[in-house]
């Protein structure tokens, strides 16, 4: 019981941090998008 608690405690932190990844791409290929459609500067995207 006590290895399955520890293998758990390790994995949410990576797991969250794969997600936070996955977001941030997600953002920055939609500012990309937006920028192209508004035709926007680099400083204003």
């Amino acid at each position: 019981m006590e290895a399955k608690k520890s293998n758990l405690s390790k994995l949410v932190p990576m797991m969250f941090a794969f997600f936070a990844m996955g977001f941030v791409d997600m953002v920055g290929t939609a500012t990309n998008y937006v920028k192209a459609d508004f035709e926007l500067s680099d400083t204003m995207a």
